[in-house]
């Protein structure tokens, strides 16, 4: 087995079973892929309610600054664990998690297959890029393509490629939850989950497919609304800094080494 295999990849994608357009277009994509994937059904946001919500984890008010989630913000976190949990139960090394209006581009299969051949260098890669800026590159997947720290990762879980260690990771950091997924991601540089980013982007949300997180609140005040606090911002910017210039150093150093392996 080669480091580079696809077929140790496995392709998971969110939908809701209602969801039939969605779900066919994205059957469609994945069969022209040379990659095995799955269809995990998402958590309704209409099944939660206040106490399921406090039961499956959700902690409001735990994160300074951060105000409470709708059902269906909630329901979204819990969906990505069902998929985080189905790749860990399976035999394949890597796994990518995609939501259901996940539209890929050409080269996804071929910036995979150079990814996956440098895992060593993180725990997750996000594959899509909402803000249109690109810093800290590290490296190069595949032609016209870069790795690079990110900063700040930004809003969207769309796509994600995730190593069995970095999957386990963020899985434990699951067990309680206080934001959204995205956010959720792009605080664990705390815990020392190190996330690189794709650009140009290989998955970018589908046009013209309304996000089904909407703005319905839990019933009852599952959260409270916090007040962001500056000491807290601080630290917390101060800390990111630090942890993300040495997340470059080491995937610069990380990238050098497997470019010397394989020559």
């Amino acid at each position: 087995m080669k480091p580079g295999d696809l077929d140790q990849v496995l392709v998971l994608c969110i939908s809701l079973p209602e969801a039939v357009e969605r779900r066919a277009l994205m059957k469609r994509a994945l069969e022209r892929l040379p990659l095995v994937s799955e269809m995990v059904d998402a958590i309704r946001g209409g099944d939660l309610d206040a106490r399921l919500a406090i039961e499956q984890g959700y902690r409001p008010g735990l994160v300074p600054g951060a105000g409470e989630l709708t059902r269906n913000e909630i329901a979204c976190v819990l969906s990505h664990r069902k998929a985080l949990k189905r790749f860990i139960e399976s035999d394949r090394r890597w796994g990518v998690i995609l939501e259901d209006d996940a539209e890929l581009d050409e080269a996804f299969s071929d910036v995979l297959r150079d990814a996956i051949r440098v895992a060593a260098c993180f725990d997750l890669l996000k594959l899509e890029n909402r803000t249109r800026k690109v810093s800290g590159v590290v490296g190069s997947v595949g032609a016209g393509y870069s790795l690079h720290v990110p900063a700040r990762p930004g809003l969207g879980a769309t796509g994600f490629l995730y190593s069995r260690a970095g999957a386990s990771k963020v899985l434990r950091s699951l067990e309680t939850f206080s934001v959204g997924y995205d956010t959720h991601l792009g605080r664990l540089w705390r815990s020392g989950v190190r996330m690189l980013q794709v650009w140009p982007p290989v998955v970018t949300e589908r046009a013209g497919m309304e996000s089904t997180i909407g703005h319905e609140w839990c019933d009852g005040r599952v959260g409270r609304k916090a007040i962001p606090r500056r000491w807290d911002r601080l630290i917390s910017s101060l800390g990111r800094r630090v942890f993300h210039t040495w997340l470059f150093v080491e995937c610069r150093r990380c990238l050098s080494r497997v470019a010397k392996r394989r020559h």
